[in-house]
Parts: C-alpha cells; sequence; structure tokens
C-alpha cells in the first residue's frame, strides 16, 4: 500500500477546531502545516474494507512519528502524541474533552464512529512505559469501546514499534474488535525514494542554519553517498540485511546532516566528491553517528517516561540525565542479548526507593530498543563492550560466551573497534583477533588482505595490505602479547612479543601463506590445522620463527607437509616433527643482523597480492614499508643501485636476474637464512654507506 491509499483510508470528511486551552500544549495539534521536505516511506499491508482501527508499526526511529505528523496534517485531523503521558482505561475520552472540549465530545464520537474524522495516536511506546502494562492495555480496550459500533473509513490509527503493535492486535482480538489493520513502515528500498530523503535532510538543516537553499550540486553529493552506505552496507549478510541498513531512515537523514553540515563548513564540490567517494572513515563514521542519535534519542524519551512514572517516589532526586546513558543501554542489551550478566546494578548512583520502579520501565524498554534485531548495531554493542570493558576476567567470560553461541564476526565489528578507540588508529592487543575475524568476513576486502605486523617493545603495528583505505594501526597493551582467534591467513608477523593462536573451544586454522616470527608462540585450541600449498608453485608456506613454543595441539597439515616449518630450539611433540631443516643462522655481527632485518622486511611486502608476483606501489613501500627508518631506506638505494630493485612507472619492482647473479635466494631470506652470499651482500652495503659518511 503506498501513502496515498492509506490518506484516503481515513476518516477525514468532518472538522472539528480543538480548544483554546490545548492550543497552549503540544500533545495535541491540528491543522499542522505539511513539511515540503518529508519524504514518507513505504508500507507494508493492506486496509480492507470495513476497518476501524490501523496499527502503523515500524523499528525504532523510523520515522513514525514525523509520519503521524505528516498524516495528520495531510488529512486535517487530530494529532495525540502521548510522550511522558500516562494513560488508562478513560483515557481516550478524556483526550478528546481535553482537545475539543467536553462539551463537543459526543458530537466528535458520533462522527468517529460514521467513518467521519480520525484521531491519530502517536508514541505509543512512551505511554506503555510511563503507564505500565494493565493501565496501558485498559487504555487500549478503552480505544476498542468508542469504535466499536463504527462503520465507514478508518477512525482510529495508532503509532508504534512492531511489539506495541503486535500486542495491541491481540488486545483487540481478545475484546471482540473486528476491522483492525496492520501497517508495517519499510526500509527505503527504492534508490531514487533514498536519494530524495538525504536531499530532504540536508536541505532542512542548511535551511535552519543559513535561511536558503543549499547548492544544487547538494543533489548530486546525496547520490554519491547513499552509493557509499550500500557499499558500507555490502558487508551485512544477505540483501534484505543490507537494504534494512542502506535504507534505515535514521541513517539516511544522518547522511543528509552530514552532507549540510560539509557545505556550510565550506566545502566545496570537488573537496565533498573527493571526500566522500575516498575518505576511508566515512562508512564507520556514518555509521556511528546513527548508533549514537539513536542512543541519545532513546534516553531523551526513556527521561520523559521514568519522570512521569517515578515522581511520586523521587522526591529531592535530581539525576534524571544519568538515566539510561548510552553506556548503560550498551551493557543492557548486550546483557540481554548474550547473557554476559551486568555484575553490578546500574545505573549506580540510582536510589534503593526507585530501583523496582526503574528496572520495570528498562525491562519495558529493552525488547522494543531500534538496537534489538538488527545485526549491525549488535555488533556496535560487541565493539563497546571490548574497547571499553578493562576487566579482565568479564572480557573472559564474554570470549567464552561468544564462543558458545558460534558468533561470526561481520566487517562492521573492525570498523566499530577502530573508530570507538580513545586514541585514533590504535587498538588493544587482545582485540586484534576479533580485528582479524572481522576483516577475514568483508566479501570483498577478505579474499585480497595481506596483514602485516611488525615492531619491537611496545611499538607495534598492523598494516592492512591490499586495503589502502584501512590506516596504520598501532596496538596498545601488546605486554602480554597478541591474541589471534580462530584463523591467520596470508600474514608476515615479525616482532619481539608473545603470540597467542586460539581457545579452548574451537579449531584453530594457521596459514596459508603466514611467516610469522615472535617471541613465544602458545596454542590453546585443541586443534590446530595448518593450511600449505599443495606443490612447489605458489607462496603457500607456512613459516614459524619462535623463541620457545608451548601447547601441545592435535596438529594436522593440509597440503605439503614440507610446507610447514618451524624455527624453534628445544622443540617438543607434535612441533619437533616439522622442524625446519635448514642451515643454521650464521654468527654475524649487530650491524649486519640489523639490515638482514630490514631487507627481509622490505622483500616481505613484494609478496603482497595485487601488482603481480615480484612488484609492489612505490608510494606505498616509500610512505609505510620505509617510512622514517632511515636504515631501511638507504638499504632500499642500496638495492636500487646494486640493479636487484628497479622503477618501473608507479611500481618497485623485483630484478629475479640480477638476484640470481648475487646468488641470492629469496626462499632462504624469507626463512631467516643469513647466507654466506647474503653476509658479503650486506658487508658490501656497510662498507658503501660508511665511505659515504
Amino acid at each position: 500500500m503506498n501513502i496515498d491509499e492509506f490518506l484516503n483510508a481515513l476518516g477525514k470528511t468532518a472538522q472539528f477546531p480543538i480548544a483554546e486551552r490545548a492550543t497552549r500544549e503540544d500533545w495535541v495539534t491540528i491543522s499542522l502545516e505539511t513539511d515540503p521536505e518529508f519524504v514518507p516511506p513505504p508500507l507494508q499491508g493492506g486496509i480492507p474494507d470495513g476497518a476501524r482501527v490501523v496499527l502503523m508499526s515500524g523499528p525504532g526511529a523510523a520515522g513514525k512519528s514525523m509520519l503521524a505528523r505528516w498524516c495528520a496534517a495531510k488529512a486535517n485531523v487530530a494529532y495525540f502524541n502521548l510522550t511522558g503521558r500516562t494513560v488508562a482505561r478513560d483515557s481516550a475520552r478524556g483526550l478528546i474533552g481535553e482537545a475539543f472540549s467536553d462539551s463537543r465530545y459526543s458530537e466528535i464520537v458520533r462522527a468517529i464512529r460514521e467513518g467521519r474524522y480520525t484521531l491519530m495516536f502517536d508514541a505509543l511506546d512512551e505511554a506503555r512505559l510511563a503507564s505500565g502494562e494493565g493501565p496501558f492495555e485498559d487504555f487500549l480496550r478503552g480505544l476498542a469501546d468508542l469504535v466499536r459500533e463504527h462503520q465507514g473509513c478508518v477512525s482510529v490509527v495508532l503509532f508504534s514499534r512492531n511489539e506495541t503493535a503486535t500486542w495491541a492486535e491481540l488486545v483487540f482480538d481478545d475484546s471482540k474488535l473486528a476491522g483492525v489493520a496492520r501497517l508495517e513502515l519499510q526500509p527505503f528500498s527504492e534508490r531514487n525514494q533514498a536519494i530524495e530523503v538525504i536531499f530532504q535532510h540536508c536541505r532542512r538543516w542548511y535551511k535552519s542554519r543559513k535561511d536558503e537553499e543549499p547548492p544544487s550540486w547538494s543533489r548530486e553529493l546525496s547520490e554519491e553517498l547513499l552509493d557509499v552506505a550500500q557499499e558500507v552496507a555490502k558487508g551485512f549478510g544477505s540483501e534484505k540485511t543490507q537494504q534494512a541498513f542502506w535504507g534505515y531512515g535514521a541513517l539516511l537523514a544522518s547522511l543528509g546532516r552530514l552532507l549540510s553540515e560539509a557545505i556550510i563548513s565550506g566545502a566545496r564540490r570537488g573537496d565533498l566528491r573527493a571526500r566522500f567517494t575516498k575518505n576511508s572513515k566515512l562508512g564507520p563514521d556514518l555509521f556511528l553517528r546513527v548508533a549514537q542519535e539513536l542512543l541519545e534519542r532513546e534516553q531523551c524519551k526513556f527521561i520523559a517516561a521514568a519522570r512521569e512514572k517515578l515522581k511520586q517516589r523521587a522526591e529531592g532526586f535530581s539525576g534524571w540525565d544519568q538515566l539510561y546513558s548510552k553506556e548503560e543501554q550498551c551493557r543492557r542489551l548486550l546483557s540481554r542479548k548474550t547473557g554476559v550478566p551486568l555484575h553490578e546494578p546500574l545505573p549506580r548512583e540510582l536510589p534503593d526507593i526507585l530501583r523496582d520502579g526503574y528496572e520495570t520501565l528498562v525491562n519495558q524498554a529493552l525488547p522494543e530498543h531500534p538496537f534489538v534485531g538488527l545485526s549491525p548495531y549488535e555488533e556496535y554493542l560487541r565493539a563497546y563492550f571490548l574497547v571499553y570493558e578493562t576487566d579482565d576476567n568479564r572480557r573472559r567470560e564474554f570470549q567464552q560466551l561468544l564462543d558458545k553461541t558460534l558468533y561470526l564476526p561481520t566487517p562492521i565489528l573492525a570498523w566499530c573497534l577502530l573508530a570507538m578507540s580513545p586514541k585514533a588508529d590504535c587498538l588493544r592487543a587482545d582485540n586484534l583477533g576479533y580485528l582479524v575475524e572481522s576483516w577475514l568476513a568483508h566479501p570483498e576486502l577478505g579474499a585480497a588482505l595481506r596483514i602485516v605486523i611488525e615492531g619491537t617493545g611496545g611499538n607495534i603495528v598492523v598494516h592492512a595490505d591490499g586495503a589502502a583505505w584501512i590506516p596504520e594501526i598501532r596496538l596498545t597493551e601488546v605486554q602480554r602479547g597478541l591474541w589471534f582467534w580462530r584463523r591467520l591467513n596470508r600474514a608476515t608477523i615479525n616482532i619481539d612479543c608473545d603470540v597467542n593462536l586460539g581457545t579452548g573451544d574451537h579449531d584453530f586454522v594457521l596459514g596459508p601463506d603466514v611467516d610469522l616470527e615472535c617471541g613465544q608462540l602458545s596454542c590453546d585450541s585443541k586443534n590446530l590445522r595448518i593450511h600449505v600449498g599443495k606443490d612447489d608453485k605458489d607462496d603457500a608456506d607456512v613459516v614459524v620463527r619462535a623463541n620457545a613454543i608451548e601447547g601441545q595441539p592435535r596438529l594436522s597439515v593440509y597440503g605439503l607437509p614440507k610446507r610447514f616449518l618451524v624455527f624453534s630450539p628445544d622443540l617438543l611433540y607434535p612441533w619437533v616433527q616439522f622442524k625446519a631443516k635448514v642451515p643454521p643462522v650464521r654468527p654475524s655481527n649487530k650491524q649486519i643482523q640489523d639490515a638482514f632485518a630490514d631487507l627481509r622486511q622490505i622483500l616481505s611486502w613484494f609478496r603482497a597480492r595485487g601488482y603481480g608476483e615480484l612488484g609492489r606501489n612505490a608510494d606505498f613501500i616509500d610512505t609505510r614499508v620505509i617510512g622514517q627508518n632511515e636504515t631501511r631506506r638507504e638499504i632500499m638505494n642500496y638495492c636500487i643501485e646494486q640493479g636487484l630493485i628497479f622503477r618501473d612507472g608507479g611500481l618497485y619492482k623485483l630484478n629475479s636476474e640480477n638476484i640470481d647473479k648475487l646468488g641470492i635466494n629469496l626462499t632462504q631470506l624469507r626463512y631467516g637464512v643469513l647466507t654466506e652470499k647474503l653476509e658479503v651482500f650486506f658487508n658490501k652495503f656497510l662498507s658503501a654507506r660508511k665511505s659515504s659518511l
């Protein structure tokens, strides 16, 4: 059903002005000015002949209140806002009398029962919270009595979230009320309609600030922003779930505001086009912005209901603004979703006398929270816990719950983990496993990504090679080591801290194509599955170098066993059967060892995908691989002078012929074997560097 068909089904031939006393209130309005910038959402369902009540429902923040006001203005009928109001059996009668005067009550009721006039009630969820289940049910039964002797067009429209609408259907059915129809707000699945929503919200915000129309090209930018949102949504699973994200009214409204603020701040057309098409953080930023706005909106609505419901016992209480905070909502919702306990009552400062009533209100509000049932926002909740929870026992408990429920991360988890971090582009080391799993879950990024982790001491950085839009990530709290959750493949890791693989409840998959060099390596998984190449034609080896290895998993190799190599002293079963059979590392001075390590790091990037087997983007090598490391810069220049590496347009490439002439074995270099010929090469490099000083 479209919006015009809905409006045509309403009773609106009779007209009644509201009482003078009601004009001073905002809970009832009539003859509203139609909002020219409002774009009504699609509707699902229908209104059969003889319908007298319509339940208009949708998820939280889907635009129900805006739709209710817009429809009331279009039909020129009464709009009742029940936010913060308590209702009971006779509330409908009382509201009509208060809005139109008691003397006209009978006349208006007659028009309602004859289908000539319609009452629109908004914010039923808030009224349910403020009133309690029993009184609210009585209110619904009172409405049923009001329209029981009815004929003609629809006379009552109730706007609520889905769960409240379902409950209202049951109450009306129990009251033996026929003629109840249900319509549900849908995402903006039509592309042009979604673009129009973004543009109109941009227009509204721009005009409110500048008192003029936005630039004409803002509509083009609205289209590009929708492209970004649709790209973001690709990591959310099914097409229906993707559409629920990018077609969500609250998201489109936030994009419109984002666009208007950028224009007002002075950005020009070309700047905006570059910003919205190339900004790596736009996806996570716009998603987090919407999430934050939803949480703030829920808090405001809850506080209004709590003030009304708890006021008789709240004498002297001034902490209303602290109730149902964003943190509390996240923790309660996560507890409801996963079962992770709260451990302490929230909010902590709430007086005991208000606790029971407060918990009742919370338990009514949580099932209808806009985050419930939407997987992207559930990922937001998990990320919130992982970023802000510092208690080790609670974190371990949470991880066990995720394992128990067979939770599989989506790409939005990675965005949230990074965007929520108190420090820009930083991540707790014990969240690295979740980040990697989230990256690998991306339908496009997962197949092209190579993870490179390097550093010493507390200076460990992560590069997402193959995804230039992901910034360099600095790991924090690395003293207990890095942790990978369920799998690690296409990775180069060269660090001096410890690495932990897996958990006791799941197998861990290592490989293909992994170079791992670390302090101590531990494996907590019972089963460790090594994936390597089936022949010698690819770069699918798994090479492990560690000062020590702990754990005795059941170890299985899929592929050629010789392509799994372990370098570590005093190996025990099962690791010892894969001990590398290569020449030992030659003793050498520290300068050669350091130069050798830097060359290994540089050449490891030439194995990345996307530019051919032996080529790499030159800007990337210069800025991210070499950066401010002077030794690496000197080694790179020396390799170019010696013809090992050459520049070809925008790429650096390896010269295999010259490498062979110098007797450098890239495989042994990868395995960390400092051969005699490599040592000669580095001695010449050090001599050349010394003579240039």
